[in-house]
């Protein structure tokens, strides 16, 4: 096992037991190379670590735990930029390895939905899935510098559009979030960070900022 993975290794385990399941190293060794591919150039291990990375500091106010980190494991495991269905394709490899290691149904159903949840970011009743959305979020709100960082990676995943209308889009896509009444839909996530991610934003999508 590569040393880089052994954080990764223990959580799984750690998570595994929490359910009751056995480690499961097989799926474990298949996300990882998932998260490995060379299409990839933010949604990663990269990624995946600090969307896990938020665990500690969030883990006391959620309802389930387990799930949520569940659906972190599994939100992006499936990622192709030319897809438009990434998302389903994660949610069901989840459910389907859920269902093979006869987790409760309804768990499974719930991480299934916290993923699908990821492809539009629309606001949830479920605080569990407020959370998943918000963490997969959090980029938004980091230092200008990784924001910065994550946004050329954004972009060499999108190498294949031409720039112009590569930036037509990706400003339309930010502009959405902009338009939203929250970018973040918790009482952790929404005081701290919302105006740092907008602040990321709006200068992202500037007329003097080229990407």
């Amino acid at each position: 096992m590569n040393p880089s993975h052994s954080v990764f290794w223990q959580r799984w385990r750690n998570l595994m037991a929490t359910l009751g399941c056995s480690e499961h190293r097989q799926t474990y060794q298949a996300l990882i190379a998932a998260y490995s591919e060379p299409q990839r150039y933010y949604h990663n291990l990269d990624h995946l670590r600090e969307c896990l990375s938020w665990l500690p500091k969030i883990q006391h106010l959620l309802e389930c735990p387990a799930e949520v980190e569940l659906a972190l494991w599994f939100h992006d495991a499936v990622y192709q930029p030319r897809s438009t269905s990434n998302e389903i394709d994660s949610a069901a490899w989840a459910k389907n390895f859920l269902e093979d290691a006869n987790v409760d149904g309804a768990i499974t159903q719930r991480v299934s939905d916290y993923i699908l949840a990821t492809q539009t970011h629309e606001s949830s009743a479920n605080l569990d899935c407020q959370f998943v959305l918000d963490i997969d979020l959090a980029i938004l709100s980091n230092s200008p510098q990784r924001f910065k960082q994550f946004e050329e990676q954004i972009r060499q995943e999108y190498e294949w559009v031409s720039l112009g209308l590569y930036q037509e889009k990706r400003a339309a896509m930010l502009q959405r979030f902009l338009a939203k009444n929250s970018i973040y839909k918790t009482s952790f996530f929404n005081p701290r960070y919302e105006s740092l991610a907008r602040r990321n934003i709006e200068w992202v999508i500037s007329p003097n900022t080229n990407i």
